[in-house]
């Protein structure tokens, strides 16, 4: 079953404070857009013009750091794509990248700050969004010049498990597929380094492959590699 824009605004909760007219007028303003894996957004110039509602699949911003492209957050359903352009004329990244075939909403940014100015609580809401967001880059590019590649890796797996994680009969499940060239790219590396640390965290008993999916099989065994005391609470 196709599903409109409006659902999607609803059921993924984007805007919570909004009335029930404001969503439809949302609904109506705003375009599908879908997009293959491996399509590029470049987040400081057309976000600005637009924000993305991602409403299926996941998308990675990139950000260049020690002269290799490195990503530093993803997104995926209920996220939103090129909001701080539009909240601060700033940029989270350089750009982003679509990691599995997506289904945006655009809307328009116009449209957007009408309804910013219009709802405080909306306003305030997507600060702290961003404010989280900024703290997970910031923590991410700290990582990157002080920890291994391996506390890399324990650290990424923990904080996708939280945000994409699926109960699974071993553990949990990472329910995002990952080639090593992405995993080392989320965390500032190369792909034989990053291969090395993942084979060295299934030798410790914390995770193991399931076709392209990672379980988390052993959490305070990946909260020992991540040097943390424990598994999710840490991860912002």
């Amino acid at each position: 079953m196709e599903r409109s824009c409006l659902w999607y605004i609803r059921n993924l909760n984007f805007f919570p404070q909004l009335t029930e007219a404001q969503q439809m007028d949302l609904a109506a303003s705003s375009k599908m857009i879908p997009s293959k894996r491996g399509h590029k957004l470049n987040v400081a110039t057309t976000a600005g013009g637009n924000a993305y509602l991602i409403k299926e699949g996941h998308v990675r911003l990139l950000r260049a750091a020690e002269g290799r492209e490195v990503a530093v957050d993803l997104l995926g359903p209920g996220d939103v794509l090129g909001l701080t352009p539009i909240l601060t004329e700033d940029s989270d990244a350089d750009h982003a990248e679509v990691l599995d075939d997506v289904l945006f909403c655009r809307v328009p940014a116009r449209i957007l700050r009408e309804l910013l100015e219009a709802t405080p609580g909306l306003a305030l809401h997507f600060s702290k969004q961003q404010g989280l967001r900024r703290k997970t880059i910031e923590l991410r590019l700290i990582d990157i010049a002080f920890c291994t590649v391996k506390v890399r890796i324990a650290r990424l797996l923990a904080e996708l498990a939280k945000k994409f994680g699926e109960d699974h009969p071993k553990g949990r499940k990472i329910g995002l597929k990952l080639t090593q060239r992405e995993i080392a790219e989320m965390v500032g590396s190369n792909r034989e380094a990053a291969n090395r640390a993942t084979l060295g965290l299934v030798d410790a008993g914390a995770i193991e492959f399931e076709g392209k999916n990672i379980v988390i099989v052993n959490s305070d065994k990946l909260a020992h590699e991540a040097q943390w005391d424990r598994p999710w609470q840490n991860v912002s």
